[in-house]
């Protein structure tokens, strides 16, 4: 601490390029401080710094590290703390007024609890990585500003949120149990035959489409129909009954402004575990759960969508399909033959986002327009086929048409927001209706896709590797711009940053003309859940998340450039 204390004496006042004197480490006597990065200017990115305390000094117990769920959950608090701290130096009009030339900031998450590389503990230390801008006057070193920051706010931040003995202990308790609950639900799921839980009293509606806390006063908790409740004995809440949604087909029904949609983004945010308070902290998803939407513009690259689309004018390929513009129909059929590709066992879609001639086809426009003339298989055809033959279950809302109702395991009616079993009354009433399949192949998807490093690159000028994210979840991977804006499952700029980075990591040093997606993803996964983020990159990262198996091949998939080889007689 003397030392840096010699140093800011040393620059006081000078050009600010001199604050790079200060990177080093600092024994603060309860902590190592390390200026890691400085900023090149006043106005450029923050500097980075790290703070790492003795796990054992820190006084949180050992139980606190027993397993992954207990881990997460700490790490995620401490993060949580960490910016609660921060935000308490940094609010109210004196405040702001005394640090309006440095801010101090970490990557924190919102409602989701999710691995982030601003916060690792292990057995032996607690490391925390944060940002903080240093203070001048125009470009000239403010060292007063900076000595204040350094030693009394860090210190201050540091001792109310990295020791257990000043932080909220109850508080603590209550995330590991909530994560420790979710993940234990989540290891049930396939032992109860259901591929998402919906606890009872949850609340599931949202502030609005921009604010995605719960939404306050006027909400009707969340209560399954009898048929559906099952129960689950979880090691802390004790049982949680709630809505168990079978494997198969689900149909979510209703009149409009009922609840169809927001039970079904519950569902889909339900792949991760939430804050205590979120309302949703006991809505449980199949791990691998993917949103399908139509997404019109989309790059396909050599995908077979066959078992839906064939025929095409002009003699279009549709065994090995690529396009850099794809159609509403054409994207879903990639989007679903690609989740089937890397192990996907739970679909999810709304009629809302989806394309209706892929959805359905009813009976007079199949008599309106003849066989030869419709090159696309709706989805309806081949939906228990997906099930049946590859174990791909389907939750599907619909409000417009009834035609899913008839090839539905289960239906359940939103009224009023309230869940109502209708599967019985829907059964009894499609007797009336019969089904109108046209002459199809069998459903067959037996390829294994193999990427290209060649167009993995990314350089972009000097740099040799360059990612980063714009608004509206854009990824720049060197000169390949990939929107991932529809993309709804995944809730971080930050996971898109990890993205990126592991997919460079995948081209340089994996995809080989031999790996397939599924086969690079899993490994990257698994690499980093072992290792930490670090292993991404050849620098400490500050600012990743941890994105789903899933999601990065939703990325991989949509790179305007990908190259893949095809290996056929593989099993997808």
């Amino acid at each position: 601490m003397k030392l840096l204390e010699r140093r800011l004496k040393k620059i006081g006042g000078r050009g600010y390029p001199a604050y790079k004197e200060l990177r080093g480490q600092y024994d603060f006597g309860d902590f190592q401080l390390m200026v890691h990065h400085i900023q090149p200017d006043p106005f450029a990115p923050p500097s980075r710094l790290i703070v790492n305390v003795d796990f054992h000094k820190s006084g949180f117990p050992k139980e606190t590290l027993q397993n992954g769920s207990r881990k997460l959950a700490l790490e995620d608090f401490i993060n949580r703390t960490f910016a609660e701290n921060i935000n308490k130096f940094f609010s109210g009009e004196e405040k702001n007024i005394r640090f309006k030339r440095g801010v101090i900031a970490i990557n924190h998450g919102g409602q989701e609890i999710i691995k982030r590389s601003a916060v690792n503990v292990t057995s032996k230390n607690i490391e925390v990585r944060f940002y903080m801008s240093l203070p001048a006057f125009g470009r000239r070193i403010d060292e007063k500003g900076a000595a204040y920051l350094f030693f009394n706010v860090i210190p201050e931040i540091v001792k109310k949120s990295l020791f257990y003995k000043n932080i909220n202990r109850k508080k603590l308790e209550e995330h590991i149990a909530c994560v420790e609950d979710y993940y234990f639900i989540r290891s049930q799921l396939d032992n109860m035959g259901i591929v998402a839980f919906i606890a009872n009293d949850s609340i599931l509606p949202r502030k609005s489409g921009l604010d995605d806390r719960p939404r306050v006063g006027g909400v009707v908790k969340f209560k399954s129909p009898s048929s559906f409740e099952v129960s689950i004995n979880t090691p802390h809440r004790g049982e949680i009954k709630g809505l168990g949604i079978p494997r198969g087909i689900t149909v979510i029904t209703g009149g409009g402004f009922h609840g169809k949609s927001t039970l079904l983004n519950s569902i889909t945010m339900g792949v991760y575990p939430h804050i205590p308070g979120d309302g949703r902290e006991y809505v449980v998803t199949h791990p691998t759960a993917m949103k399908i939407k139509a997404e019109d513009g989309r790059f396909i690259s050599k995908v077979d969508i066959s078992p839906f689309i064939g025929n095409l004018p002009l003699g279009k390929n549709t065994k090995n399909f690529s396009t850099d513009l794809a159609s509403g129909s054409t994207s879903m059929a990639a989007s679903i033959v690609e989740a089937i590709e890397v192990g996907v066992k739970l679909l999810l879609i709304d009629e809302d986002t989806a394309a209706t001639n892929f959805m359905i086809k009813d009976e007079v426009m199949r008599e309106f327009l003849s066989p030869d003339k419709e090159p696309i298989t709706p989805f309806i055809e081949r939906i228990r086929e997906i099930y049946d033959k590859k174990g791909v279950s389907t939750i599907l809302v619909t409000g417009g048409s009834g035609e899913y109702l008839k090839v539905a395991d289960n239906v359940i009616v939103m009224d009023n927001f309230v869940p109502v079993d209708k599967t019985r009354d829907a059964k009894d009433l499609v007797k009336k209706f019969p089904i109108f399949f046209s002459e199809k192949k069998e459903f067959s998807y037996n390829q294994l896709r193999l990427p290209m490093t060649s167009t993995l690159s990314a350089a972009r000028g000097k740099y040799e590797c360059k990612i980063d994210v714009k608004p509206k979840k854009t990824l720049h991977f060197g000169e390949i711009v990939c929107n991932l804006d529809s993309q709804e499952q995944i809730v971080e700029q930050f996971q898109i940053l990890t993205i990126g980075y592991a997919i460079h990591y995948l081209a340089k040093r994996v995809f080989n003309g031999r790996t397939s997606i599924r086969d690079g993803i899993e490994y990257i996964v698994e690499k980093i859940e072992r290792e930490g983020f670090d292993c991404l990159t050849s620098f400490k990262p500050f600012n990743l998340s941890l994105p789903r198996r899933e999601d990065i091949a939703v990325a991989l998939n949509r790179f305007p450039n990908l190259s893949v080889k095809i290996v056929e007689g593989s099993d997808g």
